[in-house]
């Protein structure tokens, strides 16, 4: 067999084609308003390129519903930045969602080109007064910023919120690049450098990939142990170049050392021909098959499969909650804005550093009443619930978890356990604890809103939409209002009194009516408000912990934070990012508790 006959035989081993794509509109990537404000410049277009781009979109191209494989790319084309290569990169994105994979192109704002000035003027011009680096500060904000997005809207997608990658050509390999050294939240889970890279004269200081080897090595490689990833390192680097690329050709291999004297080792294809700009161009070479060897590399990093969800356990046949572990990640925490004299942020970077593992349901009334039968405990009374005739809440004197008020479901034994206090909730995982002989306790502020998001950043974990929630999540909708529930708390001016949807429950539902959100985690959001370990703090303090741990204050501790929401909680609470605040000796019927529990490092 011939070089070319082998070569039509690996390409025919790529994925079979699925169908058209759904194409959807495009997006802004400032919805806010582009920074420094949009120049007052007319974008034109022909049917391959556009230039003089000052408002910056992406277009969703998505596989059928029901074929994609939950991966993602965001494409950077490549010209210059002084024009955009679009139908190109169109086709790319094509390409790549007939084998399952949702494809995003970038429109990232260029350098304007002047009244009457020829494309070759143009290039001119910026060669002999701009730095490539100067030329695309804007257009990599534009890909980071682009990547926040899709990632906050991976549901709406139908797409893995950790595992979007993306391919940049020539100048969009300086996007792509820059977005690969982007804070480490920001960044995309790898990267493909089409003829591209860092336009960064000498190439950027790099962190480390690995951790150094501990005193005592042996000196000579083959003794040496697997190195070790390091905490922050950059995310897996696929490199293209042919070596008759007179463009990109010195920074591309300046940027491959500076990576490889940094300890990583990229999968880099250097052909002997091919040019710049060849995309999906057949030559007749062996680069023509780049993007062939691209699937076969993010397939073999697992990329395109899902990772195996961790299996629920438990610790003891009757009294120990069913238990999912999570494991250890990064995510954005909290939200700009809030209620007044209830921020959410200022948004922060955490970093969940351990293993945990995480109630998969909320406490029942069946197993808090195991615990009160073993314990001998009183359960708390003078629970606060809604009362009719008042059309106010109250205390009740004798109301508690068995009687805990209008819609709290009773003490049925699969409804939520409520009218439980701070106190009563640390009692519960202190006597877990101590029957299972494993750290059992209350979760983290960070461990709780990490767990909601399930890898989301959109202010739901299934979108912006509240009314699309109801197939997820208990919340105040059209049948706990059609009952005369009335919403628990203020509303927000601009937000919605209730869901415009119906979830078929008006007061407590019993724990996994819903479908589990993408950790295999129920009603994160609605049903019950949830205790954790934090004392509040609004905004978040300046020591605010970043690696997940609990916020803790010398003293007393006036208020504990709880989060999730409830059954008759407005929408605008019921978010991820949305904080409450209580008392530690405050019962309400709509208060109960998820318990935690530390692991190992293996999981266990």
């Amino acid at each position: 067999m011939n070089a070319r006959a082998f070569a039509i035989v690996l390409a025919l081993l790529a994925a079979p084609a699925l169908s058209k794509p759904r194409v959807l509109p495009p997006e802004s990537v400032w919805p806010s308003g582009v920074p420094g404000g949009a120049e007052l410049v007319k974008e034109e277009s022909n049917a391959e390129d556009v230039w003089n781009v000052t408002t910056p979109t992406y277009q969703a191209f998505l596989p059928p519903k029901g074929k994609g494989n939950g991966a993602a790319m965001i494409i950077a084309p490549g010209g210059g930045f002084r024009l955009l290569s679009m139908a190109k990169s169109q086709k790319v994105a094509e390409w790549f969602v007939e084998r399952g994979v949702a494809a995003f192109v970038l429109k990232y704002r260029l350098v304007t080109r002047l009244p009457g000035e020829t494309p070759a003027a143009q290039r001119d011009r910026l060669n002999a007064t701009m730095r490539s680096e100067d030329r695309g500060i804007r257009a990599a904000e534009d890909g980071i910023q682009a990547l926040r997005l899709i990632r906050a809207r991976a549901g709406q997608y139908g797409i893995d919120p950790q595992r979007i990658g993306v391919v940049g050509f020539s100048a969009g390999g300086h996007v792509a690049g820059m977005m690969a050294l982007a804070p480490e939240p920001e960044r995309p889970n790898l990267v493909g450098l089409i003829y591209g890279m860092p336009f960064l004269t000498p190439p950027p200081p790099l962190p480390p990939a690995n951790l150094p080897l501990p005193p005592g090595t042996p000196k000579e490689p083959w003794l040496r142990p697997a190195p070790t990833p390091a905490p922050g390192a950059l995310p897996p680097h696929f490199m293209v170049v042919a070596q008759d690329d007179t463009a990109v050709g010195n920074g591309f291999r300046d940027y491959y050392d500076a990576l490889y004297a940094a300890g990583y080792r990229p999968e880099a294809h250097i052909y002997e021909k091919g040019g710049h700009g060849f995309v999906l161009k057949k030559q007749g070479l062996t680069s023509d098959y780049w993007i062939d060897e691209f699937y076969w590399w993010i397939q073999s990093r697992g990329f395109l499969k899902a990772p195996a969800a961790a299996k629920a356990f438990t610790d003891c046949k009757l009294d120990c909650p069913e238990m999912v572990p999570i494991a250890p990640g990064k995510f954005r925490m909290g939200a700009d804005g809030g209620e007044e004299g209830r921020p959410e942020g200022p948004p922060h970077d955490v970093t969940i550093a351990k293993p945990f593992a995480l109630g998969r349901f909320e406490v029942t009334n069946a197993q808090y009443e195991r615990f009160i039968a073993d314990t001998g405990r009183v359960p708390t009374k003078g629970c606060r619930s809604w009362d009719r005739k008042s059309n106010s809440v109250s205390e009740g004197a004798d109301a508690d978890f068995r009687k805990p008020g209008i819609g709290a479901g009773e003490g049925a034994p699969q409804i939520p356990v409520v009218c439980v206090s701070w106190r009563d909730a640390k009692a519960y995982v202190a006597w877990l604890a101590k029957k299972s002989g494993k750290p059992y306790r209350l979760p983290t502020e960070a461990e709780w809103e990490y767990a909601a998001r399930a890898g989301s950043q959109d202010d739901y974990p299934w979108g912006k939409d509240p009314a699309a929630g109801c197939v997820w999540a208990n919340t105040l909708d059209k049948r706990a209002i059609a009952s005369g529930m009335l919403p628990a708390f203020q509303e927000k001016a601009g937000e919605p009194a209730h869901a415009r949807c119906d979830d078929a429950q008006a007061g407590a539902s019993p724990v996994g009516s819903y479908k589990p959100n993408a950790f295999g985690l129920y009603d994160m959001t609605g049903n019950i408000w949830e205790w954790t370990e934090d004392c509040y703090a609004a905004p978040y303090a300046p020591d605010v912990p970043t690696d997940g741990s609990a916020y803790q204050v010398n003293g007393e501790c006036a208020r504990r934070a709880v989060r999730g929401g409830s059954w008759m909680t407005v929408p605008f609470r019921n978010r991820p990012a949305w904080r409450g605040r209580d008392p530690e000796d405050q019962v309400s019927w709509i208060f109960g508790m998820r318990v935690a529990r530390d692991l190992d490092a293996k999981g266990r």
